[in-house]
């Protein structure tokens, strides 16, 4: 009775591992920020910040500027850009503490 229930287990395993493909799966951990406009930051990185809050996360971290990502706008549009990093300071960093800075 036992090798026929292993024999069934290794074919079962087997049928398994060709008719299914694996699931692979990312877990992708993005920072929150809380940004403002430095002195010579372009008309655009403020008006991007003052439209879409000092909230943001971030996507991708290049040199010399970064993606964000805002939340929902007023118009239910999240907007995702790419600002330079020279045009804005890093206030806060954690969406617990900017919670706690925002009150």
């Amino acid at each position: 009775m036992i090798g026929t229930e292993l024999a069934w287990a290794r074919k079962k395993c087997a049928t398994l591992s060709l008719d299914k493909r694996p699931i692979v799966w990312y877990i992708i951990v993005m920072k929150t920020i809380m940004i403002s406009p430095t002195s010579k930051a372009s008309q655009r990185t403020k008006n991007r910040i003052r439209e879409n809050g000092p909230v943001f996360r971030v996507d991708l971290e290049e040199e010399t500027q970064w993606l964000l990502r805002a939340g929902i706008s007023f118009h239910g549009i999240v907007w995702m850009g790419w600002l330079p990093r020279n045009e804005f300071h890093v206030e806060c960093v954690g969406k617990k503490f900017i919670e706690k800075v925002l009150g």
